[in-house]
């Protein structure tokens, strides 16, 4: 489990699910120099903001040659 202080991720969405009472944060991560984000994106999960689970991989554009 990751506390929120502890995730490096750019460019946040919040994706709030009523019915499961559950947030999903989607972003950019493997930051390659610490400010240019990778070609990675995840998913972590949480019912409070505070704790979470992840990073889960939703998008491998590298995988691809997406960029």
């Amino acid at each position: 489990m990751l506390k929120r202080e502890d995730i490096r991720i750019r460019d946040p969405f919040v994706l709030a699910d009523k019915e499961s009472n559950t947030y999903y944060v989607y972003g950019t991560t493997k930051l390659k120099d610490g400010l240019t984000a990778g070609d990675k994106f995840s998913v972590y999960v949480s019912k409070d903001l505070e704790n979470f689970e992840g990073p889960f991989t939703v998008f491998d554009g590298g995988e691809i040659g997406f960029w």
